[in-house]
């Protein structure tokens, strides 16, 4: 749930030496928010989408008829599709849980501190795409349940910051079955989610310092549960190696 990938960076990876895509296919403008060809037909088949096939198919369909773009890359662009409108939908379920609870700014305000954090710790997902989704609303309810009664205190938000910052910090990324990294990918979205954890580390205790406790607990909340992914994801890589040695 909330995972964003970061298709532009995908290109890059192409471009690397000894990668096998050719983002040189791919129309500019149009082709920055769609996966290169060696990422999609890795991911492909474990993506965890709820999109209808034949919405994506004709959309692409459209743009090839159109000259939008080359007819080797419809697959590609079908799998991008799918992949944003698996976002959007994400976000609407969020906004209307938010809406719901009498907690639409908090709910903005969590999307938007957990979802560049999520992207790049990585952690665990659900085996289906309507597990994921159950799974994402039980999740979204957790959250605002959360933010709403855990205590203004200090010193518990700045601990709940740390711990669960550690945890990140550590062992951040966390590849999935459904969503693998490869060298480049873990190397870089170790960076990355450094980065993201340290600048929402950073306005945490900044807003605690301005005495704005009810801002900062929405930040608070974030890391904590994507430490939480992380904790969860490592247990279940675990798990799944031991089972397969058996």
């Amino acid at each position: 749930m909330y995972e964003i990938q970061n298709f532009e960076q995908n290109k890059r990876y192409d471009s690397l030496p000894g990668a096998d895509g050719d983002s040189s296919k791919c129309q500019r403008g149009v082709s920055v928010l769609l996966p290169s060809a060696r990422i999609a037909a890795k991911r492909e088949k474990t993506a965890q989408i709820l999109v209808d096939d034949k919405i994506s198919d004709k959309i692409a369909a459209g743009l090839v008829a159109s000259g939008t773009i080359n007819a080797e890359d419809r697959e590609i662009y079908k799998f991008g599709l799918k992949y944003i409108a698996n976002i959007f939908l994400n976000a609407a379920t969020t906004l209307i849980i938010g809406f719901i609870f009498g907690m639409v700014w908090q709910s903005v305000l969590f999307m938007v501190s957990y979802i560049p954090l999520r992207s790049y710790a990585g952690g665990y997902h659900a085996r289906t795409p309507l597990r994921c989704y159950i799974f994402s609303v039980i999740f979204t309810a957790c959250v605002l349940l959360g933010i709403k009664y855990i205590p203004y205190d200090s010193i518990l938000l700045l601990t709940m910051t740390f711990v669960s910052g550690a945890m990140i910090f550590v062992f951040a990324p966390v590849g999935d079955e459904n969503k693998p990294l490869d060298a480049t990918e873990t190397m870089v979205f170790k960076k990355r989610a450094r980065i993201v954890l340290s600048a929402e580390i950073g306005l945490i205790c900044l807003f605690l310092f301005l005495n704005l406790a009810f801002i900062a607990v929405c930040l608070v909340v974030s890391v904590s549960f994507a430490g939480l992914m992380v904790v969860l994801g490592k247990q279940k890589n675990k798990n799944r190696k031991k089972n397969l040695s058996q």
